[in-house]
């Protein structure tokens, strides 16, 4: 190794060299001693075989720590050695802080290595190679000296240390590590899972005694916890699993045993029946996990199927649930399925052919069936019978019995049961239904029975019906009824048929068969229904000839007979019947009575008479003429009668009646009102009552003669009653109505003498008992009730507006004989009692007569009085006068017009003529020409505010001899006023008022100031900025301002005004002038900016010269202008520019230029911070953690928590692709709306072997397929999401870009999408798009142009106490590969560790919970639900 070293110095301009003691760590001292011996020697050796002019001193050192032999001890603090070209020191511990400091410079140190790093750099070379330039970043070179175990490695920068360089090579040994597994199970967990290795480049093993593992430390340390987890999962293990429903998990396990024993999986499940069920897994851990991980999936791929039960099935398994059903239903039947109750009847299983088996089953075993009951039969859901049935079939909980209508029976059940059930109630209804059968007989005489067959024979057992009817000279019998009574009931009838008997008994006398025929007819069919008989009174019908007295024959007149009485029934009940029949003729009589009260007996009467007299029978009665009555009966039953009729008849003789009449044509009111006037008759033995309504009805009561009597008279007289509506108009039968009760009511015209009675319905109408009286009564009514109309001018329709006519109306409605209506206002028509209706016309008369217009002079001999004009009535307060004065002038009087309504005018002209004495005239001299100027421009208002009660005037003047006549001030300028005008105000007024006009005047005369301001400003402010200027001043009297010259202003107007209006021009002025100079900054400023991007040259013969900026500025805009010719000044000469043939022609001097426009984009659009770029196309400056720059970018990053760690931040420095960026991002801020934000921060991540592209040629659009938002370039809001796509570099690093993206207007992104969409109404595509419109969180591009990489930031992961995550963390960061890992998580973040949970024991905070999530499915179950998840 020395000789080595110091032939690799050879040749060197080296003065000094160090060398470390090299010495065996398992030898004694003395074999130490000898090794520096050994090492001194061959120093020596070397120098004598190769002298060096140059190398004076070698010398050796010892490690820091290292104790020296005890030989060589008296040597450390330099001894020279052999001449001094060798020398042995020591390095001092770590704790002193002076290095090895030689008096030349050290380049050198060698390394004793383990012979086992030897080995890993010569059998990978890609390893030696990358620790070589990972020596050469720190500035170390590196030779190997492998047969010594000597790593040598020297300085390649400028002079250093000796400790330094070692600790730089100390760093950089460290990153690599060798590593001696002793587990058994580490190693056969390699053996099993080679493929381990792959992932891991750097590592290589090697197989001494033991296994030992050589590579990176980071790679090694995640490798180690890699084997460490694959070693973990191949543990035997005994690992118990809670499940849900025990039925579920029965067929979960049976499923996963089968697939063990088919795939020949060492792993034995147990289901332990406990609450909840679970069940036990032994095997190796990873076997157990997959088995786990299986159970769990069949539990969770359990599907439910419904099976298409009706509501009744689904009811009775409800029902039955626990006792014919239960979950265990299927597997009873050995079916694989689980029969579930909730809202519907489910079969839960894995397999669905198995369900649908089962389905089938269950189909087969419950069934529904439905009986259908006719309609002719739905009485025998009423019956008893058939509810004792239903009953008697729902005792056996196998069936239920549902009856939802009268027309079917639903039967629902266990199939057997619901057959034997179903073939009952079809029994029952078979024998339950109606049938009909026919018996045929040839005894016709039978058909008199009718439907009594069955009572006389006794047959009303049997329970049926039995019609009986004759069909071509058959009798025919049919019996209908219920099946089961029919047929019992045929036999008993055709066997008992022949026993009916039929007997005759004639009757002789009419009268008996009469009674039978009418009041008698009951009591035959009695004693007919009392034997058990059917008897019938049978005629014969006979044709009577009689002849003429010529002999001739004539048709008789037909007749009825009678024949007898027919008597159907059993021989013996026939018999009796007879006997019967016998003994009431023998008691039978007739009887007849004669009265006048007899016609008033009806036939209901006579039936009560009946019913309240004790009978055995029925009497009947028969009304004959004269009025009498005849009676028919039994003598006893016809002696009762008798005697109640006699009685009856006294009754009637002596009765008080009463007797109501109905009169259609006259109402009921006037009849009483005749009645109270004594126009109709009365009775003192008869009273008479009118009814209310109509028509109308009197009531009579009294004896009935008289009632009679006075009936009749009534008649006689109403038979005369008239009605006559009354002749008014529309406006009168108004009036009335709407005095009715007031003015008018029904004995109106009692009132006045005439027997007549006014009345209100439709129309106004008169009514009396002749027609002469109610003529009478109409014109009465006619002359009380009159109408009138008023006219209004059409000069005075303005009064009918004013409130003054409306109370003057109101006052005359107030009175109730008069009403107005006012239709138009022109009308006004009047309606009301005659002496009223007059005086109401003649009050309106006058007031229109009041309020007509008049004018009326007045002439004054005061023609200076004009002055005042229409001012008038102001200044002499008559302007509550309500009057109009115009004044006319005349040479020598003034005559003044009064005008208005004739009642104003009359009071108005004397009041004038008195006040009008107290007017004066008075005058102010001016004798200056400023004050005339101001008086008569803008100081005319200040006249009218110093005279609020007199009118002023003012009049220039000149004085005699010079000049004009004298001119006014009425709205014209007076220009051009020399100082030998005067001016005089005239005023006219009251006289104290005259007096305060000359004081206030006197005061401003006092106060008059003018000044004059000179600024260059001056032209520029206009007229009407001026005149703007002194309204907004704040200004007693106004303010005159004019010209007298281009850059002056005068003012003049009162002290204070003036100074107010001077203080405010002079801002005018200072604000004008800094615009001014602002502008001009502005214009400069514009210059340089433009200057900066577009330079303009001229040509002469030294070469292309720059224009000054302003120059430059005036190119740009006429270049801007597109006109062919332009005419510009430079250097204070005029020069033409033509721009088709770009020279600039100087007629001045006669020379002609060649001109050239550069555009310099790069000092445009270069950021003012960034620094040079020394020719370099892309430039990284890494940013000072102090500066501001950096603080935002960390801010803005941490935003969605302290998850990361910023290690260092880099500015991409690319003007190219900056340009770029700039150009498209004006281009957008001009295409959208000012409201939309163009422009954003976002972030990018992504695996560090796409960093150089982006920062080099900027972010590449590529269609990527399966993206979920659009197959563009994506971009994050926050950096937690962007950070899941990056991934670690080979210092165990991540990178991500914060970028500047235009995102414009934007929409939801689809998968499909390769291009933005069209904006609605045809407004282009958007720019970009989103995952959520509302809130997005994840934006979408497709140009390359559209983002620049702004900064590149590096970071580590650390959990949420700051510490930077271990390596297993870091690696569970990417989620390829990983499938399920153990979380800690927090409310706001997620950090996800794929180490055991062993390694997390240390955790301090006690919030942390386990959970165990899969990353590929995102599945958010139960225990999983309240965590955020991004992949």
């Amino acid at each position: 190794m020395v000789r080595t070293c110091l032939s690799a110095f050879y040749g060197s301009f080296l003065e000094s060299i160090s060398f470390p003691l090299v010495q065996p760590a398992d030898s004694g001292l003395g074999r130490k001693e000898q090794w520096l011996l050994i090492v001194l020697e061959e120093i020596d050796r070397f120098m004598k075989e190769f002298p060096n002019t140059w190398m004076k001193r070698v010398q050796i050192v010892l490690p820091p720590g290292q104790r020296a032999p005890y030989q060589v001890a008296n040597i450390w603090n330099g001894i020279i050695v052999k001449k001094e070209l060798c020398a042995v020191r020591r390095v001092p511990n770590p704790d002193e802080r002076d290095s090895i400091n030689t008096a030349r410079e050290l380049v050198g140190v060698c390394h004793l290595e383990d012979p086992l790093f030897f080995s890993y750099l010569k059998e990978s070379p890609d390893s030696f190679h990358q620790f070589k330039m990972q020596l050469k970043e720190v500035g170390c070179g590196i030779q190997m000296f492998s047969s010594w175990g000597v790593l040598m490695f020297c300085a390649m920068g400028p002079s250093v240390e000796l400790y330094d360089l070692g600790a730089a090579f100390q760093s950089t040994r460290d990153k690599y590590l060798m590593h001696c597994e002793t587990k058994t199970e580490m190693v056969e967990a390699l053996l099993e899972n080679q493929t381990l290795l792959d992932e891991f480049k750097s590592i290589r093993t090697f197989l001494k005694d033991r296994m030992w593992f050589v590579g990176l430390r980071d790679e090694l340390t995640s490798f180690l916890h890699c084997l460490f987890r694959e070693a973990f999962r191949r543990q035997l293990v005994s690992q118990e699993c809670m499940a849900g429903p025990l039925c579920r998990c029965t067929i979960a396990k049976d499923i996963l045993v089968q697939e063990i024993l088919k795939s020949d999986i060492p792993v034995t499940v147990e289901l332990l029946i406990r609450d909840p069920p679970t069940v036990r897994f032994v095997g190796r851990r990873h076997r157990v996990e997959e088995a786990e991980r299986r159970f769990k999936e069949l539990l969770n791929s359990f599907q439910a199927l419904p099976v298409p039960l009706s509501n009744f099935q689904a009811q009775f398994v409800k029902a039955q649930w626990g006792k014919l059903f239960h979950s265990y239903f299927f597997l009873e039947q050995g079916v694989p399925s689980v029969l579930e109750i909730s809202e519907v009847v489910q079969v839960a299983g894995v397999d669905l052919g198995k369900m649908r088996d089962a389905e089938d089953l269950f189909l087969k075993y419950v069934c529904e069936r439905t009986v259908g009951i006719p309609e002719e039969m739905n009485w025998v859901t009423m019956c008893d019978d058939w509810k004792g049935l239903l009953q008697k079939l729902g005792s056996h909980q196998e069936i239920v019995l549902h009856q939802t209508t009268s027309t079917q029976v639903t039967i629902v059940g266990i199939c057997p049961h619901v057959t034997q059930a179903e073939q009952c109630i079809q029994e029952y209804l078979w024998d339950n239904f109606p049938v009909k059968e026919s018996i045929t007989s040839d005894r016709l005489e039978l058909v008199a029975a009718q439907q009594n067959l069955l009572r006389i024979m006794r047959w009303k057992h049997l329970k049926v019906r039995v019609q009986v009817f004759l069909d071509s000279e058959v009798l025919i019998l049919l019996v209908s009824g219920l099946r089961k009574f029919v047929q019992k009931a045929v036999p008993v009838i055709s066997k008992d048929l022949d026993s009916l008997a039929v007997g005759k008994m004639p009757l002789r006398d009419w009268s008996l068969a009469s009674y039978f025929f009418g009041a008698g007819s009951g009591v035959l069919q009695k004693m007919a229904f009392r034997q058990h008989c059917v008897a019938n009174m049978q005629t014969q019908e006979i044709f009577d000839r009689t002849t003429d007295s010529n002999g001739n024959g004539q048709p008789g007149i037909r007749q009825k007979l009678v024949w007898g009485i027919n008597a159907l029934g059993k021989e013996n009940d026939v018999a009796l019947l007879k006997l019967d029949l016998n003994g009431f003729a023998a008691g039978f009589c007739e009887r007849d009575i004669c009265s006048e009260a007899i016609a008033t007996f009806s036939s209901q009467f006579l039936k009560d008479l009946c019913h309240s007299t004790s009978l055995k029978f029925p009497v009947d009665f028969c009304h004959l003429k004269d009025g009498k009555l005849r009676i028919h009966g039994i003598q006893e039953d016809v002696e009762n009668v008798l005697k109640t009729i006699h009685a009856k008849i006294e009754e009637y003789q002596a009765e008080w009646v009463e007797v109501m009449a109905q009169y259609e044509k006259v109402p009921h009111i006037f009849i009483e009102e005749f009645l109270a006037h004594g126009v109709l008759p009365a009775d003192p033995s008869a009273s008479s009552e009118i009814l209310a309504g109509n028509p109308a009805a009197v009531v009579f009561r009294g004896t009935r003669q008289n009632v009679v009597e006075l009936e009749r008279r009534f008649k006689d007289l109403l038979g005369c009653f008239q009605v006559l509506p009354v002749s008014l108009t529309d406006l009168q039968s108004r009036f009335v109505k709407a005095r009715w009760g007031s003015l008018f009511h029904k004995n109106f015209f009692w009132e006045q003498g005439v027997a007549a009675l006014l009345e209100i319905s439709g129309d106004v109408q008169v009514s009396g008992l002749d027609l002469g009286t109610v003529k009478k009564a109409e014109g009465l009514l006619s002359k009380h009730v009159c109408e009138k109309t008023l006219e209004i001018p059409e000069e005075v329709k303005w009064a009918t507006e004013s409130e003054e006519w409306q109370n003057l109306l109101h006052r005359l409605k107030s009175h109730q004989e008069v009403a107005l209506y006012n239709t138009s206002s022109s009308l006004v028509f009047m309606v009301g009692i005659c002496p009223h209706i007059t005086q109401a016309e003649q009050s309106m008369k006058e007031y229109l007569e009041d309020h007509s217009q008049v004018e009326e002079s007045l002439n004054v001999a005061r023609p200076k009085l004009a002055l005042a004009g229409e001012n008038l009535l102001h200044i002499m307060d008559w302007d509550h006068l309500e009057v109009k004065i115009r004044v006319q002038p005349h040479s020598q009087i003034l005559s003044l017009k009064v005008s208005g309504i004739q009642k104003l005018v009359q009071k108005a002209v004397q009041v004038i003529k008195t006040d009008l004495d107290s007017l004066v005239l008075g005058k102010v001299p001016l004798n200056k020409v400023a004050l005339g100027e101001y008086f008569s421009g803008a100081g005319a208002d200040a006249l009218n505010q110093m005279a609020p009660k007199c009118v002023a005037r003012l009049e220039i003047r000149k004085r005699p001899g010079r000049g004009d006549e004298v001119a006014s001030n009425n709205g014209h300028k007076n220009q051009g006023l020399a100082e030998t005008c005067w001016a005089v105000i005239f005023v006219v007024g009251r006289k104290s008022d005259v007096s305060l006009f000359k004081q206030e005047v006197a005061k401003f005369l006092a106060k008059f100031y003018e000044e004059t301001v000179c600024s260059s400003e001056i032209p520029t402010f206009s007229n009407e900025v001026l005149r703007d200027l002194s309204k907004n001043i704040p200004h007693q009297f106004p303010v005159a301002v004019r010209h007298p010259r281009e850059t002056a202003v005068q003012v003049c107007g009162s002290r204070k005004d003036v100074d107010n209006f001077l203080e405010a021009i002079y801002a005018k002025i200072k604000e004008a002038t800094q615009a001014k100079i602002q502008k001009d900054n502005g214009d400069w400023l514009e210059s340089k900016l433009l200057h900066n991007t577009i330079r303009w040259h001229y040509r002469t013969d030294a070469g292309w010269s720059a224009f000054d900026a302003a120059t430059n500025c005036q190119l740009e805009k006429a270049y801007q202008k597109k006109k062919t010719n332009t005419k510009l000044q430079w250097e204070g000469k005029e020069f033409q520019i033509n721009w088709l043939k770009s020279e600039a022609f100087m007629p001045s001097c006669g020379v002609t230029y060649k001109l050239w426009r550069e555009v310099c984009l790069w000092d445009k659009n270069i950021t003012p911070h960034w620094e040079a770029m020394d020719q370099c196309l892309v430039k990284k400056v890494e940013l000072q953690r102090s500066s501001e720059e950096y603080q935002d970018i960390v801010k803005n990053f941490n935003r969605m928590g302290n998850s990361f760690k910023i290690l260092k931040v880099e500015r991409i420095q690319n003007r190219y692709l900056w340009v770029s960026y700039c150009w498209k991002r004006s281009w957008m801020e001009k295409k959208n709306p000012e409201r939309v934000q163009n422009e954003r921060i976002l972030y990018h991540g992504m695996p560090p072997e796409n960093c150089r592209s982006i920062q080099e040629f900027g972010f590449k659009s590529a269609c990527r397929k399966g993206s979920r938002y659009g197959q563009g370039i994506y971009f994050a809001e926050d950096a937690a999401r962007a950070a899941l796509y990056t991934k670690l570099n080979s210092c165990g690093h991540r990178l991500m870009f914060q970028s500047r993206v235009l995102t414009g207007e934007y929409t939801c992104g689809k998968e499909t999408m390769a291009f933005p969409p069209m904006k609605p109404g045809e407004r282009g595509c958007y720019d970009s798009l989103v995952d959520a419109p509302s809130k997005p969180a994840i934006f979408v591009i497709f140009f390359d142009d559209y983002a620049y990489p702004e900064y590149l930031i590096t970071f580590r992961l650390q959990d949420t106490s700051g510490q930077t995550m271990s390596l297993g963390a870091e690696l569970a960061f990417c989620p390829k590969g990983i499938v399920e890992f153990p979380i800690i998580c927090r409310q706001d973040s997620l950090v996800a560790f794929p180490a055991p949970p062993s390694l997390f024991r240390s955790a301090r905070d006690d919030a942390l919970q386990r959970r165990r999530v899969s990353v590929f499915s995102c599945a958010a179950n139960e225990s999983a639900r309240n965590l955020r998840l991004c992949v």
